[in-house]
């Protein structure tokens, strides 16, 4: 009995033992979890990069130093919006500025939340991100600071600002007036002729329309920069008069099938000019009509020009659809000529509002501004001059070069100008190259300066791309980024573009690891444009040395709907 009695009191005993180590092992993990709760030994404002909720990390860039790193989060990670309420990991977007608090050793997320101190612009449509020396860009006409540590994102996808066209659509991100991201919301592909030619009846010259936001002339192999999205595409000229809805797709290139087009016998408009003042010139694609009298001419799209002394040149699209018409068309005095001589001048040069003071404006802030940006071999800043410019802003004498990647095929504001190296007659202002490498397609912008030099650029080879289609198109993919750095002349300094690659390497003094990606290098001279900028191109010429020629063409530029008539009727727009 008396050791029955002691069994019974060992295994009591043993029994609250066992109790007390399991509420002691349990309270041990319960202040174990909880010392993990908020501790943290490093904080930051920067950009988020990218969200991977897979693998439960989120890739940051320290704004003040570009570097970047990575975090690792959890259900002890607390996220919050600039509103303080809680917010899944999942709906953090790249580009997000963000305060952050980790702890360095584990490269664990304690707390983040969007800044309270950062703004947002949505939707921009007006900028241009192309810094000066200074490190100055436009947001909706507005001045901020922008340098390489800013993160710019298309389609996920790490790029310069110099890829980024004004015809895209961007969400600008910053603190008080730098910019931290920039991200694409809606970019741009590229539009292109399967051919030129139809049943034996070249379709140059003819005019491509596409919703009435894009209207210029087929020129020989074309390739266009179109923003993204849905558009009627029309086809009129030469014998066409073709229609179908087309789907324009980011970094893609659509391929439409002229083998479709119908060429019928060219139907004729009688057209009767009335102008004032009376002694006016009118021309029709570059050939004098006479006005009070019917002229015939063929329905299509075609240049207008109406001139006389004292008056403002018109420069507009004539669009013949009717058998019979009377255009009425009165000139405005020139206001701002002291002379015949300064009237004739002005005349000469002078553009409708709609169509040609946008790019003139554009063409003196882009002299402005040249002045400071270029700088020749020694770093010493030149001083640009108007001097040999002629009345279409082609400097006499001096080219543009276009040096690689050799053999692939350059477009010069959607104009195809012949296979690298290549070089073409140096025009003032911002234009679009685009680079055509084995079916792989990047447009890049570029500023061009008034100085009596030559300008060689170079662009990064690219990998191939692969190619799909469906029943109206073929497209190939491309990859958005920016121009490798140009090379001075040896006479001359070079504009040169942006370095392709951006940095997210490790941050030693706030950042926990490093992302092994490439380094930031700094651009000069390079300016944002549409690759449809609302301007008129003469040739483009090459040299004989290994370089092609395209023959004299028109480009002309961006409308808006309400310039042009898509009723059959004959009618002139801006």
């Amino acid at each position: 009995m008396k050791v029955l009695c002691r069994g019974l009191a060992l295994l009591i005993i043993a029994s609250l033992a066992f109790d007390n180590m399991q509420v002691s092992y349990a309270a041990s993990q319960e202040i174990n979890r909880v010392s993990l709760i908020g501790k943290y030994d490093s904080a930051d404002t920067c950009t988020v990069r990218s969200v991977d909720t897979e693998n439960k990390q989120i890739k940051f860039r320290n704004h003040a130093t570009g570097k970047g790193y990575t975090l690792n989060y959890d259900n002890t990670s607390f996220i919050y919006d600039q509103y303080g309420r809680a917010l899944s990991a999942s709906l953090i977007e790249a580009g997000e500025v963000v305060d952050v608090r980790f702890l360095k050793s584990t490269r664990h997320l304690t707390y983040m939340q969007v800044s309270d101190a950062a703004w947002t612009s949505n939707n921009v449509t007006s900028f241009n991100l192309i810094a000066n020396e200074d490190g100055i860009v436009k947001i909706n006409g507005q001045n901020y600071k922008m340098d390489r540590s800013a993160l710019v994102i298309d389609d996920g996808e790490l790029v310069s600002p110099e890829s980024i066209l004004q015809i895209d659509t961007i969400t600008v991100k910053g603190i008080d007036k730098d910019i931290y991201s920039v991200v694409v919301n809606n970019g741009h592909g590229y539009l292109s002729l399967s051919s030129d030619n139809v049943d034996n009846v070249s379709l140059v010259g003819s005019w491509i329309e596409l919703d009435n936001s894009v209207i210029r002339k087929v020129t020989p192999n074309m390739l266009l920069s179109v923003a993204e999205g849905e558009y009627k595409l029309h086809i009129l000229g030469n014998g066409a008069d073709y229609t179908e809805k087309i789907e324009v797709s980011s970094n893609h290139e659509t391929v439409v099938d002229t083998s479709k087009i119908e060429i019928a016998k060219p139907k004729e408009g009688l057209v009767t000019f009335n102008v004032t003042p009376s002694y006016a010139q009118v021309f029709v694609d570059g050939v004098e009509k006479l006005t009070g009298i019917p002229e015939s001419i063929v329905y299509g799209y075609h240049s207008l020009k109406v001139m006389a002394d004292g008056y403002v040149t018109q420069n507009k699209y004539l669009k013949v659809g009717t058998p019979n018409s009377v255009l009425d068309i009165e000139l405005e005095r020139d206001s701002t000529a002291s002379s015949t001589e300064a009237t004739s001048s002005a005349a000469t040069v002078a553009t409708s509002k709609k169509t040609a003071e946008k790019d003139q404006s554009s063409d003196s802030a882009s002299k402005a501004s040249t002045t400071k940006k270029i700088k020749d071999v020694s770093g010493n800043s030149k001083t640009t001059t108007t001097d040999g410019v002629d009345s279409n802003g082609y400097v006499t004498g001096y080219y543009i070069n276009i040096l690689g990647p050799v053999g692939s095929a350059v477009y010069f504001n959607g104009n195809y100008v012949g296979i690298a190296p290549v070089k073409i007659k140096k025009k003032v202002g911002v234009h679009a190259i685009t680079i055509d490498e084995s079916g792989t397609v990047n447009s890049y912008t570029i500023e061009i300066d008034s100085e009596k030099s030559n300008v060689n650029l170079t662009f990064p080879t690219r990998k191939p791309a692969e190619k799909s289609s469906d029943s109206s198109s073929t497209s190939s993919t491309s990859s958005s980024a920016a121009s490798s750095a140009s090379s001075a002349d040896s006479a001359s300094s070079a504009s040169s573009a942006a370095s392709a690659s951006t940095s997210d390497s490790a941050d030693s003094s706030s950042s926990a690891s490093s992302e092994g990606s490439t380094s930031d290098s700094g651009s000069t001279a390079t300016t944002q444009s549409a690759a449809e900028s609302t301007t008129s191109s003469n040739a483009d010429t090459t040299d004989g040395s290994g370089s092609s020629s395209s023959e004299n063409t028109s480009s002309t530029g961006n409308t808006s709907s309400d310039d042009v008539s898509d009723s059959a009727t004959t009618g002139i727009c801006n």
